[in-house]
């Protein structure tokens, strides 16, 4: 599947607060600003009664829907063809402080990158985002990430589509077959944002391996039907059961994970939500290499609730001393691991 990365930077003007999570900030953001440029019909009609649904970018990114029932599970609340990472875990900002976050858009929304940038833009100039310093920070680079290169685009004047063609996009692919040898050494699995899994619908506190590799197969599986290659995803679907018995193999060396609270709140529905996640990483032993392309491309778009607005990121790298890899340190606002930055 092929995605594209659109980093954003500002340079705050003034003193402020950010909110701890952010994430979801700025998915508000873009999503307000986006459906009051592309609606045609009004705040008052829903999204599932327009008949223009399947021509709106704002439905394509912000209401995906499983219209069919094909979906693993039978969910009907689909995945979205984005994620949202934040790169700056600071709270407190003083005038000339960088502020950034990564827009991954994937597969077939990767169209919608000019669009895109154009709301991130009218965001900025209406002030509509970043807490306490709302329209007190310049936008002043917009940045392609792709597999040759990054290309900057200056935002004056806009991020256009000519800009994205000149670009190959990234992508992560799954080898399926021949794929049961295992990898030499260990691998570590490192939670970057506070991961919410599930059993019984029940919050983990610990990390479960069973639970999380189902985790990913559900997440791959629905995101390439939805917007990557259906033989994939149908691909995935014929081999879960084996799958699953090639990771039960995988032994884990080390669990250092640990419990935590998120929450946020959403301004628009006047409530806040919170909830039980794991933090921290694991150490793993055995890892096929079928399962090395999964959780590779697993990265790409995070795995768990709220996986598109920051929550569920995680990197995975080989480690040939286990005692050398060092213990990740007590979570903090939306990072689970590195102290918020005052």
């Amino acid at each position: 599947m092929d995605y594209i990365e659109l980093e954003y930077a500002w340079i705050a003007t003034a003193a402020g607060i950010m909110p701890v999570f952010k994430g979801a900030l700025i998915r508000g953001a873009l999503g307000y600003v986006l459906r009051e440029a592309a609606c045609q019909r009004g705040w008052d009609t829903s999204c599932g009664e327009c008949d223009l649904l399947l021509e709106c970018s704002y439905a394509r990114l912000f209401e995906a829907e499983d219209r069919n029932g094909s979906l693993p599970g039978g969910f009907r609340d689909a995945p979205r063809p984005y994620v949202i990472e934040i790169l700056d875990d600071r709270r407190r900002v003083r005038p000339g402080d960088s502020v950034r976050f990564t827009l991954r858009l994937l597969g077939t929304a990767i169209g919608l990158g000019a669009t895109l940038t154009k709301v991130v833009e009218m965001a900025n100039i209406r002030g509509v985002w970043l807490g306490d310093i709302s329209g007190q920070y310049v936008l002043i680079r917009a940045t392609l990430h792709t597999a040759d290169d990054a290309l900057f685009a200056g935002v004056k004047g806009g991020f256009h589509a000519n800009t994205l063609q000149r670009g190959r996009p990234k992508e992560v692919s799954v080898v399926l077959r021949g794929s049961r040898d295992k990898l030499d050494g260990e691998m570590r699995v490192r939670l970057q944002s506070w991961m919410v899994l599930k059993r019984d619908s029940e919050p983990l506190a610990r990390f479960d391996k069973h639970v999380f590799a189902t985790a990913i197969l559900r997440r791959l599986e629905t995101t390439l039907r939805l917007y990557g290659r259906t033989e994939d995803a149908d691909a995935l679907r014929e081999r879960r059961e084996d799958l699953l018995t090639q990771w039960g193999e995988t032994e884990i060396v080390v669990d250092r994970t640990h419990a935590g609270r998120w929450g946020r709140k959403s301004s628009r529905q006047g409530k806040r939500y919170e909830m039980d996640a794991i933090g921290g990483e694991v150490v793993l032993r055995g890892v096929s290499r079928t399962w090395d392309s999964l959780l590779q491309m697993a990265q790409a778009i995070h795995i768990g609730k709220g996986c598109t607005f920051g929550l569920g990121a995680f990197t995975v790298e080989r480690v040939t001393d286990v005692q050398s890899v060092p213990m990740a340190a007590e979570p903090s606002g939306e990072n689970p691991h590195a102290p918020t930055v005052e």
